[in-house]
């Protein structure tokens, strides 16, 4: 009974009753956090509260809410909780009144999430700034995100979404549909004569392509040949739009696809694909003894500290990249390329607790899990996993820490 009771909602005549049921759910929540601000002494009117916020920038600056910022609810000494005052983060305190609505409290801490012109930004639409400073506990501007690599971003803003990676990727489509940003264009594969294909452009910028074979082998079948994707642009559903497009403009045929070798010799020629292999394997080659050469292979002990054998999450590699390469043995990375102050670092208070906490374990005990570096293209180096570490090997003074060291080849 409870199941048909379920599915009688998805009915279109009973989404009034959806829209009450979600604003009940919302005034239970709303209420819940209406009381324990009380508990924690805040100055609760009604559906507002009066918080504050601290910090050694004009009031102005302060005055400028951003999603995520954290907030107190007393201008000095502790709240009923132990939490520490506006001034413990500042000299100068902004006072606000905000909707209990916009206000979440996790762990003690009082976290605001309503609106923000910190989360308007140009790369990704809102809810994904959003999700991505959910799932990190984080405060960052849209600004912020958008410089950060595309694929950290989207492990970590999927966490925080109910569809995980697929309502990403879907939220990145509606964002582009809905701002007219990619176009496609239909027409013939010039290197291919039976082949057709689509282009796709982001405001007259080219990002990507899909080629196809209509009508082969039997009628009322597509063949995908080729899907590529400037590489700026990848892991943004570019190719899922264009299937999209695809299925739109043939919505009778059925649509497959073919393995990667065959449909590359068809359009490039067999020596091609065979010169084109050839240099990968090169450019691998000279990538590996370079980051060999100038990368040392850490010994049992790395200033001062063992390095244990376990390298804490190795599964995160292959979910993080498509096209990669693990150096040999643990390697040796000086800590002074790295901004590790866990201030810095991280914006939530329990991260920075954390933070301290392992320091004291690591002094404790002597000892260091590896944590797992990304070296790109570029030379660039990217946490992986072990922010924690890095932050705690900070504070402790160390200059130098063990890592596995991870190729990114795309």
């Amino acid at each position: 009974m409870f199941l048909k009771f379920l599915n009688s909602l998805k009915r279109p005549n009973n989404q009034s009753l959806i829209e009450s049921i979600d604003k009940g759910y919302k005034a239970i929540f709303e209420n819940n956090t209406k009381l324990e601000l009380i508990n924690m002494g805040a100055n609760v009117q009604a559906n507002h509260v009066i918080l504050y916020r601290g910090a050694d920038v004009p009031v102005d600056k302060i005055k400028q809410l951003k999603y995520g910022d954290f907030l107190s609810t007393v201008k000095s000494g502790h709240d009923a909780y132990g939490n520490l005052a506006a001034d413990s983060y500042g000299k100068n305190i902004a006072t606000f009144k905000l909707p209990i609505k916009d206000i979440v409290i996790t762990n003690g801490e009082i976290q605001y999430k309503g609106k923000s012109e910190s989360t308007k930004g140009t790369k990704y639409p809102e809810q994904i700034y959003k999700a991505y400073n959910d799932a990190q506990g984080s405060n960052y501007t849209a600004k912020e995100i958008d410089n950060m690599r595309k694929n950290h971003v989207k492990m970590a803003a999927s966490a925080a979404l109910n569809g995980g990676k697929k309502e990403f990727e879907q939220l990145l489509m509606e964002s582009y549909s809905k701002n007219n940003q990619i176009n496609t264009t239909f027409g013939k594969e010039p290197r291919g004569q039976t082949f057709d294909q689509i282009t796709a452009d982001i405001n007259g910028t080219y990002v990507g392509r899909l080629v196809y074979e209509l009508d082969f082998p039997t009628q009322g079948q597509i063949n995908i040949e080729l899907i590529e994707t400037e590489e700026k642009y990848r892991r943004q559903g570019i190719a899922k739009f264009m299937i999209k497009k695809l299925k739109e403009k043939y919505p009778d045929y059925k649509i497959s696809g073919r393995s990667t070798n065959q449909p590359a010799e068809n359009l490039l020629g067999k020596q091609n694909v065979i010169d084109r292999t050839v240099q990968e394997r090169k450019n691998l080659t000279e990538a590996t003894e370079e980051a060999n050469e100038t990368i040392p292979i850490a010994s049992d002990i790395v200033d001062g500290l063992k390095v244990r054998p376990d390298v804490p999450n190795t599964s995160s590699i292959a979910s993080s990249f498509n096209n990669y390469k693990v150096l040999p043995h643990i390697r040796e990375l000086s800590l002074k390329e790295w901004e590790a102050d866990p201030h810095s670092t991280f914006s939530s208070k329990s991260d920075i607790e954390q933070v301290k906490t392992l320091a004291e374990k690591i002094k404790e005990s002597n000892e260091i899990n590896p944590l797992i570096i990304e070296l790109d293209k570029k030379g660039e180096l990217y946490v992986v996993e072990g922010v924690h570490r890095l932050s705690a090997l900070h504070v402790l003074g160390k200059k130098s820490f063990p890592a596995l060291v991870v190729l990114n080849l795309d």
